[in-house]
């Protein structure tokens, strides 16, 4: 092999490890594209229209909307439930304070069994 020959290989492979073989994505996108001319937007206009009216309106299903509404109140009953349920061992665990006993009433008290 002939030494220049060699010298521009290691050049080119030098290139080749700084470059890509396959163009960027962003690199495409970023490309500058022409501004429409009139008669594009009235095609492109036009084009919707038709597609608009062909398609058919979307029908709603009401057992959706039941299941949406059962699944809510059974949710906000979970949440009142365990609200009840809390408040009633706050209320336990904090009882009212005893009224004191009248003072015409004799004291009782029972010793044993």
């Amino acid at each position: 092999m002939r030494p220049f020959a060699a010298a521009n290989l290691l050049s080119q492979a030098g290139r080749r490890a700084f470059t890509t073989q396959r163009p960027s994505l962003l690199a495409n996108k970023a490309r500058w594209t022409p501004r429409p001319v009139q008669h594009q937007i009235a095609l492109r206009q036009s084009v919707r229209r038709a597609s608009n009216e062909t398609i058919p309106p979307k029908v709603k299903r009401g057992g959706f909307r039941v299941l949406r509404w059962t699944w809510r109140l059974a949710y906000l009953s979970a949440i009142g439930g365990l609200g009840y349920v809390g408040y009633g061992i706050y209320e336990m665990r904090n009882p009212d304070d005893q009224p004191d006993p009248h003072p015409s009433k004799k004291t009782l008290v029972v010793l044993g069994e």
